[in-house]
């Protein structure tokens, strides 16, 4: 019984690693003309939350000067040089914050302009798995070793019009 058992597990195990294929998928991602605009478009709202970065850096800079300057101050209170401190404390958490605001920003515009360029592949992946009868497609990043005819890669190429 165990034999009949091992040799339909065998069997079964056959069947569904000839129904697999694999893709390169950041290749075929890479060559989208799509993403080259996007990058572009990444860049330019880079460049400028970096400008405002710096800005909002620099305009910090000079309350956090303005601030010590007055904390030297001679007639300054205790309750006063507690009050910069805690001045100083928020314009460093507004600094830090706005600026993960911007990283956040930049991840949800690249989100928001591959997010199509990632569909219209996985579309063109299922497609071309359907025509060559495969049940499972997996990145080439996952595996170790695999027959070149199990490549889909190049018709998937062919599919999106690379």
């Amino acid at each position: 019984m165990k034999k009949i058992l091992f040799v339909i597990m065998m069997v079964a195990s056959t069947v569904a690693m000839a129904q697999t294929g694999y893709v390169n998928s950041q290749a075929l991602i890479g060559d989208m003309p799509e993403v080259a605009k996007a990058d572009e478009s990444l860049k330019q709202l880079a460049t400028r939350l970096q400008a405002d970065v710096a800005k909002r850096e620099e305009n910090a800079k000079q309350k956090m000067e303005e601030l010590a300057y007055e904390m030297q101050a001679p007639k300054v209170t205790p309750e006063r040089q507690q009050e910069i401190r805690l001045l100083a404390q928020e314009i460093e958490k507004e600094v830090t914050n706005a600026n993960k605001l911007s990283e956040l920003e930049l991840a949800s515009k690249r989100n928001e302009l591959l997010e199509p360029v990632y569909k219209k592949v996985n579309d063109a992946i299922a497609a071309i798995a359907k025509k060559r009868g495969m049940k499972v497609v997996v990145d080439i990043s996952a595996i170790l070793y695999a027959d070149e005819d199990l490549d889909l890669t190049a018709d998937v190429r062919k599919e999106l019009g690379l």
